[in-house]
């Protein structure tokens, strides 16, 4: 039993690098996983390496508020 059995949790980047590393952590201590990213391709390695752990999986870009536009 992990230590994060039960919990969700969001994770931005899961398509590689630091971002990846840390989803697949927190799903080896059984959290589900909420990621998005850039790259869609690293997104679907992400769901082959943690089968059962991503809760969603959703391609999409961060940027600070002050340039986003139209919402």
């Amino acid at each position: 039993m992990g230590r994060l059995d039960g919990k969700v949790t969001l994770i931005s980047g899961t398509g590689r690098g630091m971002g990846r590393t840390a989803a697949l952590e927190f799903a080896r201590e059984g959290a589900r996983v909420v990621g998005c990213d850039l790259d869609v391709g690293g997104l679907g390695h992400f769901l082959e390496l943690a089968p059962g752990h991503a809760a969603l999986e959703q391609q999409a870009h961060q940027r600070p508020e002050r340039e986003a536009t139209g919402c």
